[in-house]
């Protein structure tokens, strides 16, 4: 039987099965709380030096990639 068939995850996270017990962990490139189905895994915080090193919709701030915030007009 599939260990992970009955497990819940959190958002960006995926089950590992192992030694027959269902495991919750971040995917790649993600931190956080892997088996809270509320919180789950956010995305690393990626280091830069200029706005080129950053992916899109996001802005070298304070050394880190982060979210570029729109205000409403």
């Amino acid at each position: 039987t599939d260990v992970c068939a009955e497990a819940q995850c959190g958002p960006n996270a995926e089950c590992i099965g192992r030694d027959h017990i269902a495991l919750c962990q971040c995917r790649d490139g993600y931190i956080g709380q892997p088996a809270d189905v509320t919180i789950g895994c956010s995305p690393k915080e990626l280091a830069c030096t200029s706005h080129s090193n950053c992916p899109a919709g996001t802005l070298c701030d304070g050394g880190y990639c982060r979210r570029e915030l729109r205000h409403g007009t």
